[in-house]
Parts: C-alpha cells; structure tokens; sequence
C-alpha cells in the first residue's frame, strides 16, 4: 500500500511542478503550484523510507 501511495503522490507532484514551471499558467498559480509540487515530491520520498513506510501502515490499519 505504501508503495502506491510514494508512486501516485511522487507523480501527482511531478506534474504539480511541470504545471508550475509551464510558461502558460497564471503568474500568481506559479508559485502555488511548484510549492504543492514540491511538498507531494518530499512526501514521496519520505513514504519511500521504512520510516514512512510504517508510518503509512499505521495510519492505514
């Protein structure tokens, strides 16, 4: 379970960042959009460790 919570947050954030840095979005959403990118990418990385990994399956049982 945790596994596809890192995966679907870590891509969920990735494209928050890509819609970040796109030169078509409103410059105000910019900055909103990289900072949620930013954040779902290092909560990605942290599910990844066991650490995460056991905080997800308590949160879950």
């Amino acid at each position: 379970m945790g596994f596809w919570i890192m995966i679907l947050s870590g891509l969920i954030g990735l494209e928050m960042l890509h819609l970040g840095f796109n030169k078509r979005a409103q410059k105000p959403l910019r900055p909103v959009l990289v900072g949620i990118g930013i954040i779902l990418m290092a909560f990605a990385i942290y599910v990844a460790t066991p650490l995460g990994a056991d905080l997800i399956l308590k949160v879950a049982m």
